[in-house]
This record gives C-alpha cells, structure tokens and sequence, in this order.
C-alpha cells in the first residue's frame, strides 16, 4: 500500500483542516522524495496545497524537464485527445466569453490614466513589464532569476533582484500605483508572506492586479493534476476564487 505524507495540521490560509485530495507518486519518484507527494485540500477556504514543498535542487530538476515536455514536437504525457463533449465546452466558453481584455486594458481601466507608477513581482524577462513602459506607465520590476532580470535591464528596464517573499532593499514601499503579479502566487511557499509585500509597495488607493490558475474552473474540476495549468511541483499552491478572497481579506486587502 502507497504510504502517503502529512499534510500539516492546518491550511496555511484561514487555519482550516486540511485533507489529502491527489496522490502524486510520479512527482516523488522524479524528485526522489521517499515518500509519496500529494496535494492536500482545505475545506474552509478551498485552497489547494503541495505537500512536501520542493527546495530549490528539486525545482531546478523541475524546471528542465519542463522545459524538455514543451518543447516542439515533444509530447505531453497523459494527454487524451479532446472528445465532443470537450469541442462543444470550448465553443460555449468562446461564446460566453465577456472579454476582459488584456492585462494593460485591465490595469488602464482601473487606474484611469497611463501615467502611474507600476511594480511587477516575478517580471522575467520583461515582457509585460515592457508593454506598460511604452503606453506610458513608470515602472520597476522584481525577478528572482539573475539571467531573466539581466536580460530585463538590457532591454532598458529597471529590474531588481528578488523574490515576492523577499522583496529586494531598493524597493521603495508605499510608492506605486499598481502592483502587478502575473502567475507568481502559486509557486510562493509562502503566498500569505507575498500579498502582504505586494500591499507593503501600494500607496493609498493603490491597486493590486493577480492572475492566477483558476482551480474552481471546469477544466481543473475535470482534470485535476492532469490539467496543464496545475503543473504540480512548479506549483505548490492552487487557488479558487473563494480562495484567493479569503488570502486577501486576512492580509487586510480591500
């Protein structure tokens, strides 16, 4: 019988109990965990968590078999041809869609001018970084990856060093406009330690703008870690809406 880990006494979110939903032997035996990896849920605030959560050599190992799985022509394992009820999902989605528009829209909208300033947490290489720059926003931002933020900063960017968890020294807090983490949240071990940095940088009336997999949507309900977007291992956490309002509200957000 597969033995499996502990979860933890409580979901690091609201405290809630948390109980083992997914059994990840693939992951352990990849990472050479000795015990069998799983993704516990909680039932308070419908968060997902990775248990145990992988150190930097692990993600390392990680990261590059990713990068071999997506590469052209490679192939993704497990993945089943779409059937009809899949094709006929898709085209309802497309037809409901109301077109939230692209992350400058959004973030244009809400601010109401272009001439703000703006701080991306986990800005890579700077490809939206650099979007913002050009329509007119004042912008800095924070990678953990010195080759990603070196490439950043020779494409004319300013680019710290750091982590959301970690924020770099140079940063000013209680300074910006808009504070912007696009994919970051769920692979911070500490996502409550982050939206609380992220807050630390706004000014008052200052808005926060996260993008995250939505595990509440269809596609997770019916895939679960199969899904692309659940990429456990690089992923630690998983957010519902509910979710992510309750990690909010506890940092004080509005």
């Amino acid at each position: 019988m597969t033995k499996t880990v502990d979860a933890g006494p409580s979901c690091p979110i609201c405290g809630g109990a948390v109980h083992p939903r997914y059994r990840l032997p693939d992951l352990s035996q990849r990472l050479a965990l000795g015990t069998v990896a799983t993704v516990s849920w909680c039932g308070g605030c419908d968060a997902g968590f990775l248990f145990p959560r992988p150190g930097p050599e692990a993600n390392a190992l990680l990261y590059d078999d990713y990068s071999r799985r997506t590469s052209p022509g490679a192939a993704t394992p497990g993945r089943r041809r779409p059937t009809l009820l899949d094709r006929l999902r898709v085209h309802v989605a497309y037809r409901l869609d109301r077109g939230a528009g692209s992350l400058l829209d959004v973030v244009r909208h809400h601010i109401g001018r272009i001439d703000a300033d703006l701080c991306e947490i986990g800005c890579g290489e700077g490809n939206v970084l650099s979007t913002f720059a050009r329509a007119g926003f004042r912008t800095i931002g924070v990678e953990p990856f010195v080759a990603a933020a070196s490439r950043a900063r020779d494409n004319g960017l300013e680019v710290l060093e750091g982590t959301a968890e970690r924020l770099p020294d140079g940063l000013p807090r209680a300074s910006f406009d808009a504070v912007v983490l696009t994919q970051v949240l769920e692979h911070c071990h500490d996502p409550a330690a982050a939206v609380g940095n992220a807050l630390s940088l706004l000014r008052p009336g200052g808005l926060l703008f996260i993008d995250v997999p939505n595990c509440g949507s269809f596609q997770f309900l019916d895939l679960g870690m199969g899904w692309f977007h659940a990429d456990p291992g690089r992923h630690v956490n998983y957010f519902t809406p509910g979710a992510l309002r309750a990690l909010l509200g506890r940092a004080g957000a509005e």
